[in-house]
Parts: C-alpha cells; sequence; structure tokens
C-alpha cells in the first residue's frame, strides 16, 4: 500500500452520504480477495469494520488490526461477543463473513435517516445471506464448512 491510503470509514465521512451499489460490490469482490489471500499467511485480523479497512488512491485494499475495541464491537460476530471461554476455538472466516457483511451494510446505510430508505437496492440474494450472516444469535447464523 502506498502513502495515500484512508480507512473506510475516513472516506464515507469525507463522501458525506453511503456507498453507491457498485461501489458496495467492488469493496465485497476485493475484500474477499484480500480475505483469501489474508487467510493463507495466518493474518491476526479478526474483525473487519470500517476503521480496519483500508484503501488505496490506486484501488487497493488491505486490513489493519488497529482499530480500537468499541469501533469493532458493534462489528463482531457473536460468537466472538458471547464465548465463555477466551481459547474457544471460533470460525474465524465465519468471524470475519460477518464483519464484512456488517460492514458493507453499515456503509450502503450510512447517515442515512431511519425514515428513509437508503439509495441502495440491494440485491435480494445479497441482502438475504447478509441476513443469514450476520444474525445477532449464534443459533441463527450459517453454518460454514
Amino acid at each position: 500500500m502506498s502513502s495515500s491510503c484512508a480507512t473506510l470509514a475516513e472516506v464515507l465521512w469525507a463522501k458525506g452520504s453511503p456507498l453507491e451499489e457498485e461501489d458496495i460490490w467492488a469493496l465485497l469482490y476485493l475484500s474477499t480477495l484480500q480475505l483469501l489471500e489474508d487467510l493463507h499467511k495466518d493474518s491476526a485480523v479478526c474483525v473487519i469494520c470500517p476503521w480496519s479497512i483500508l484503501l488505496s488512491a490506486e484501488g487497493n485494499l488491505s486490513f489493519q488490526n488497529n482499530a480500537s475495541q468499541t469501533e469493532a464491537i458493534p462489528f463482531s460476530a457473536p460468537e466472538l461477543l458471547h464465548r465463555q471461554n477466551k481459547n474457544q476455538r471460533i470460525g474465524l472466516m465465519k468471524m470475519l463473513v460477518y464483519s464484512l457483511g456488517m460492514t458493507l451494510y453499515w456503509s450502503a446505510d450510512y447517515q442515512v435517516p431511519p425514515n428513509q430508505a437508503s439509495n441502495i437496492n440491494i440485491f435480494v440474494f445479497f441482502y438475504s445471506i447478509s441476513l443469514l450472516v450476520c444474525s445477532k444469535t449464534e443459533k441463527c447464523t450459517m453454518k460454514f464448512q
């Protein structure tokens, strides 16, 4: 990554509005590619949030693991928040997919008043998958193999 980078949160703040649909899809695509690459390198990232996605002016994406706990908690998988045993092994991919889904959802609704619909017409299957993956209860979240 070059020195001309910004977090997704900084980009949304500067833009002052939600991401457009094609930007959401591009973010999903780039995030998926980076996740697959990072998982092969044993990356330490376990929560993706708008403050941990780093975007470059060249169109690259990377994840940083320096978001504060306060920033990351709303994007954390329920399994991560509710585990009794700190050493309990949780599916990393499931946690990352959950937090990525929550981040994309947040980006699509950024600063949209509650009584106004988002400008993004999220496709039915993406919305359905997001609901399954981002359920707030462990029992309802989709199982990954």
